[in-house]
């Protein structure tokens, strides 16, 4: 039984450097090539190579000569290597719980008004961290927003439902801390990203920005004195349009649905218990209050027998497989044809065949070693 990375003739992964990507790589003993987009991706891509386990390189940067050094490297040297150091136990799930997937939710609603299709991940690479803040208040509020005025949540919340546990996602969807007092249960938070500036002072966790790093900045636990303080300026920031314009934003939403309840300044403290999507194998030591507990890992499963087809193609790689996925969002046909033309012809190059996630059926110039697909179970 195997899927994309844990059949044993994948020798490389090339990602957008995700965190959940990220853990599953280390899991499987993968080495990454990791070329970074948005969000957390490029922190996460700069500790791969602080660790030894990746290369990181900027999509801005990829020129075929670039990229056939970078590959050769992972391919073909020794000394870099993936350890399978990650140990995942198994957690039961409680008996009655809402998990609240506020992003997913919102950005599927917000479908509806927004041509999803037009807009290109790949002009992120370039935004500056400063404009993250109002670009992730913009995002967090639409979710938000979208979710409560949801049919099936105003179904639910009219409903006559008793749950013992209310499980939320924590990514600017503080509004929803509602559901606990609502539901009079003790509210536990769950955090994709690890333990971030969004949720640490939400449980008292301590986080000084003098080592330990936002996630939207492309720095390691190695930080030279002028990253620290441009460190802690971005903390300084963050947290005051969190008081100053977020939650105030949040707060006004939730009395539109819950005119009774708290003030968010009161629930968004309410937390029983954080999980966080982290490990000690890719992250950096860091201090956690008793409630905060890390859970990286979590989403990794057994392997499922792969299709015919895909197994036939990894089985018969007399040289290996190189697997190349950019995640659920970016779509890699956006890209300009001067990097597709880069990318393929340095793919074409290495003797291993390559798997890559791609959004439409074809490409032209795609050589004989690339194998295109949709989607591939990874």
């Amino acid at each position: 039984m195997s899927n994309g990375l844990t059949h044993p003739n994948t020798k490389l992964f090339i990602t957008h450097g995700g965190l959940l990507s990220t853990i599953e790589t280390v899991y499987h003993g993968v080495p990454v090539l990791a070329i970074p987009i948005f969000g957390d991706q490029k922190m996460n891509a700069a500790r791969a190579e602080m660790n030894g386990f990746g290369i990181s390189l900027s999509f801005s940067a990829i020129t075929e000569e670039k990229l056939s050094e970078a590959l050769n490297k992972l391919l073909n040297d020794p000394n870099v290597k993936c350890s399978r150091i990650l140990v995942v136990f198994p957690m039961p799930a409680p008996s009655h719980y809402i998990l609240g997937n506020a992003l997913a939710r919102g950005l599927a609603e917000a479908g509806h008004d927004i041509t999803m299709h037009s807009f290109n991940f790949f002009d992120l690479e370039h935004m500056s961290p400063f404009l993250n803040i109002p670009f992730m208040n913009f995002v967090g509020n639409n979710c938000t927003q979208k979710t409560l005025e949801h049919p099936n949540f105003k179904k639910l919340i009219k409903s006559n439902e008793h749950f013992d546990v209310v499980i939320l996602e924590q990514f600017h969807d503080d509004a929803l801390k509602v559901l606990g007092y609502h539901y009079k249960a003790p509210l536990i938070l769950f955090s994709t990203i690890g333990a971030s500036s969004w949720i640490n002072p939400l449980v008292g966790n301590p986080a000084p920005p003098s080592y330990i790093p936002d996630i939207f900045l492309k720095y390691t636990s190695n930080m030279t004195f002028w990253q620290r303080m441009v460190n802690w300026i971005f903390a300084l920031a963050s947290e005051l349009n969190r008081q100053l314009i977020f939650f105030p934003k949040q707060n006004q939403l939730m009395k539109e649905y819950f005119p009774d309840a708290p003030d968010l300044s009161i629930l968004n403290y309410n937390a029983s218990l954080v999980l966080v999507n982290s490990h000690e194998s890719i992250n950096q030591p860091a201090p956690h209050v008793p409630n905060m507990i890390d859970i990286g890992g979590f989403h990794v499963n057994p392997p499922k027998e792969l299709p015919t087809d895909l197994k036939d193609f990894m089985d018969n790689a007399e040289e290996g497989v190189v697997y190349f996925s950019m995640g659920s969002n970016i779509k890699p046909s956006t890209m300009s044809n001067e990097k597709k033309e880069a990318i393929l012809k340095a793919l074409g190059k290495i003797k291993q065949k390559v798997l890559w996630k791609w959004d439409e059926d074809d490409v032209p110039g795609k050589p004989a070693n690339v194998k295109l697909a949709k989607w591939f179970p990874q």
